[in-house]
């Protein structure tokens, strides 16, 4: 159950609820690159060159890489985080 489409530099990552798993997808929409991150993921952004998702059953959010996908960094946020606010 894709959730959440988003494009940077590094590729097409799709995140989704379902699986709770963050898909990279090459130029052709194919998958390159799998992660499980979190649980129940709601919500993703891009943030400085990593993607931020938030794991609502998991009560985290995780920096991802945005080139290999994997987890940089986990942030207990407390009770489910479910949207993600970027501020410039």
């Amino acid at each position: 159950m894709p959730i959440k489409f988003l494009e940077n530099a590094e590729g097409i990552f799709v995140l989704s609820h379902g699986t709770s798993s963050l898909y990279k997808l090459n130029e052709r929409y194919e998958v390159v690159k799998n992660k499980v991150v979190g649980v129940n993921p709601f919500e993703m952004a891009n943030f400085n060159e990593d993607v931020v998702v938030a794991g609502y059953d998991s009560d985290e959010v995780y920096v991802m890489d945005a080139e290999t996908v994997d987890v940089k960094k986990t942030i207990k946020v407390g009770e489910g985080p479910f949207q993600l606010m970027l501020r410039e």
